[in-house]
């Protein structure tokens, strides 16, 4: 690996670190400021409007970014999702400071929740195609791209931990966000540091609503679909799954996102590396099989630490190879153009129906199988006839 490749690869990962941890400690340490008001109502509308405007956000930003990275450079776009991240971290910070005047407060948190929606919305596919895009073994690269986000998360989860010796709410986000301020100031520093692609800019681009597109849709649910379920599945239900199953602390449910955020930020690297030297195919066939395997130990192996680690190792295996699959499927600009939108319009409606379908009186188990199932019928593919999905710009691995 060359060494301005390596410096890509830490600068992105140190960039996607800062957004995701501040995307998240938000969650885990400013709501908490709303949790002893006395109107009870503000913050339960703040909560809901807040959830539903960084998901809203995300697939905007993502378009506006998709097309400055078309038009002006993957860097800048990559760079400016960080810039937005800053203002957002300022806007959390003022808004801690007049906590008292309940909807001055309020109001910034939301601006500041649209703004980091917007940001993350972009940073997460952007980085990834950017990474891809540059690197030779692609399968590796993308696993790469997404440490970042994970030890990010991780860092999150564990932010209430880490700053429990410091009494007071304010000083926690103070702290927090300051030090978020401080790294992304440094990461702007070194932008240097990366690399623009070859592609050519151009001003003209636009989406075009064609069969092209219409089937990198379908192709982009197709390979994004298990990842995207089993990440969100593990952060919005199965901490509260354990607790009630297992009679867990609700201290030790959050232990093990933090345990999971790690886990899969390192772990994808590996498949990714299996897929570079064995085949790409090769690994997605195996992993779609051993999803099949996964029903019958998730519900007969009644023992939390172990469905996370089985969840943990499907998840990085989608992860590293579904993106870098859907990937050789297409153009670079096409894709720096429409995935980032698709993937964010899909990850809201898919986190959304988790929350709806694990909330309508069904069994847990019943859910969570009919949602693995509906993974592998749009996967069977895979399985079967490799080749369906291949063109003449496809990056044929294994071969």
């Amino acid at each position: 690996m060359k060494f301005n490749q390596m410096k890509s690869y830490t600068a992105s990962i140190f960039i996607s670190f800062i957004e995701w941890f501040e995307f998240l400690v938000f969650v885990y340490i400013f709501l908490q400021i709303f949790n002893n008001t006395t109107d009870s109502n503000v913050t339960s509308i703040f909560q809901k409007i807040g959830i539903l405007l960084s998901f809203f956000a995300r697939p905007i930003g993502a378009y506006i970014f998709g097309k400055l990275s078309v038009t002006k450079g993957r860097i800048p776009s990559l760079l400016n999702t960080l810039n937005l991240m800053i203002i957002s971290a300022l806007l959390v910070i003022i808004a801690t400071i007049f906590k008292e005047n309940l909807y001055l407060c309020v109001s910034l948190a939301i601006i500041a929740r649209l703004l980091q929606g917007a940001a993350i919305g972009a940073e997460v596919t952007t980085s990834l195609l950017y990474i891809y895009e540059i690197s030779k073994n692609k399968a590796t690269a993308i696993a790469f791209a997404g440490l970042g986000s994970a030890l990010g998360m991780g860092v999150a989860t564990y932010a209430p931990v880490l700053l429990s010796g410091i009494k007071e709410l304010e000083n926690k986000i103070f702290i927090s966000y300051g030090i978020s301020i401080a790294l992304s100031c440094i990461a702007l520093f070194i932008r240097k540091s990366l690399i623009e692609t070859k592609e050519q800019k151009n001003s003209e681009v636009k989406i075009k609503f064609n069969k092209d597109n219409l089937i990198l849709s379908f192709s982009v649910f197709k390979y994004v679909f298990p990842f995207v379920f089993l990440v969100y599945y593990t952060f919005m239900i199965f901490p509260s799954y354990i607790k009630e199953t297992y009679n867990i602390s609700p201290e030790i449910s959050e232990y093990y996102l933090t345990y999971f955020s790690f886990f899969t930020g390192f772990v994808p690297i590996i498949f990714g590396i299996i897929s570079d030297r064995i085949g790409l195919d090769k690994v997605l066939k195996w992993t779609i099989l051993s999803t099949i395997a996964f029903i019958p130990l998730f519900i007969i192996f009644k023992n939390p630490f172990f469905q996370i680690n089985i969840i943990s190792l499907l998840m990085s295996a989608y992860f590293a190879v579904g993106f870098t699959k859907l990937f050789s499927i297409t153009s670079m600009d096409n894709l720096y153009l429409s995935f980032p939108v698709i993937y964010n319009l899909i990850v809201a409606i898919i986190s959304s129906q988790i929350i709806f379908f694990f909330n309508i009186g069904f069994s847990h188990d019943i859910v969570l199988v009919s949602f693995i199932l509906l993974m592998l019928v749009i996967n069977l593919n895979d399985v079967f006839n490799f080749n369906y999905f291949k063109n003449k710009k496809a990056i044929h691995y294994g071969n």
